[in-house]
């Protein structure tokens, strides 16, 4: 499990399901002009799925975050959206992202195989999530 991109899928999950809506209403618009309604029927049904997924794995993370303090969350998230690594942050900043990657870690034992299905649904659609130049997401945790 890639924490980083888990952390970047829970505070940007909005961007995400809009993506997913976009495609699925190109599907069905594009199925409407031509004959291959039972094909993008099915792959609608797909991404649908998909969304159902995504959609308890974000539970499961935000029953994680409601938890977590609000200092930690927001260093989560400034570590979520960064584009280096952790090495790149001032020694007393670096120590409050471990701290809180380390309680998150420590509330997240119960992951395990348990959402092995939405891990790969996200590595297909992680792409989706677009590059926040401000380093923060729409949704915002």
């Amino acid at each position: 499990m890639k924490v980083k991109r888990l952390l970047r899928f829970y505070f940007c999950a909005e961007e995400l399901n809009s993506a997913l809506d976009d495609i699925i209403v190109h599907k069905a618009v594009g199925s409407g002009m031509g004959a291959c309604t039972e094909r993008c029927a099915d792959e609608i049904l797909k991404v649908i799925e998909a969304k159902g997924e995504l959609s308890a794995l974000w539970n499961y993370l935000d029953g994680i975050f409601c938890t977590l303090g609000a200092e930690d969350v927001r260093r989560l998230e400034r570590y979520a959206m960064m584009r280096r690594s952790l090495r790149s942050l001032a020694e007393a900043e670096r120590r409050g992202v471990h701290s809180s990657l380390m309680k998150f870690a420590r509330r997240n034992v119960n992951f395990g195989c348990r959402f092995d299905g939405a891990m790969k649904v996200l590595g297909a659609y992680y792409c989706l999530i677009p590059p926040r130049a401000d380093g923060v997401c729409q949704s915002g945790g």
